[in-house]
């Protein structure tokens, strides 16, 4: 789970806990990436010394801290990027795998979404409008993936333009 502003706190806390000097039980994997005209150098580091973690009886299944800095080179540019989770891992190869592919699910979900249903073209602006929005178009993203025997997404949204009982089916089915 990562750690932003639903834990402030908590976060606060591992963050100072991985700024001071690494203790034997902390593992370091590097990663290299390289395409769509960057170089990305992802560095996992994971910590299963929560002993000092006074609320970790809260946490069911925690076993470590994690976190990942991401340094991205685009262009001779370098952006660097730190982020904290806590997991039930204690294998810093599973913890990297676990966080990259739910940076691929969200990162599929946001392509689908912005090209099949331009989500990020939408100018709405009253705030509940635009989360209204957002909202049904991840239900009907999700009821044309479940429903559609089509082969591709794009398929299925066109036949909701044109077959009406396919398009009653997504709207209204259950």
């Amino acid at each position: 789970m990562a750690l932003k502003g639903n834990h402030p706190l908590m976060e606060q806390e591992v963050k100072d806990f991985f700024l001071s000097p690494a203790p034997s039980t902390r593992i370091v994997h590097t990663t290299f990436d390289k395409g769509h005209g960057r170089i990305e150098r992802r560095i996992y580091s994971l910590d299963t010394n929560i002993e000092w973690f006074e609320d970790k009886k809260e946490w069911k299944h925690l076993a470590a801290f994690g976190m990942v800095e991401s340094i991205v080179t685009r262009k001779g540019k370098e952006c660097r990027e730190i982020r904290y989770f806590i997991t039930s891992l204690t294998d810093v190869k599973q913890f990297a795998k676990g966080v990259r592919s739910h940076w691929a699910i969200e990162n599929n979900l946001h392509w689908c979404l912005d090209v099949l249903f331009s989500d990020d073209a939408c100018t709405v602006l009253d705030r509940n409008a635009a989360e209204n929005l957002a909202i049904i178009r991840r239900i009907v993203y999700n009821r044309i993936k479940m429903l559609s025997k089509m082969d591709t997404l794009s398929m299925g949204k066109r036949a909701c333009i044109y077959d009406d009982n396919f398009r009653a089916q997504i709207l209204f089915s259950c």
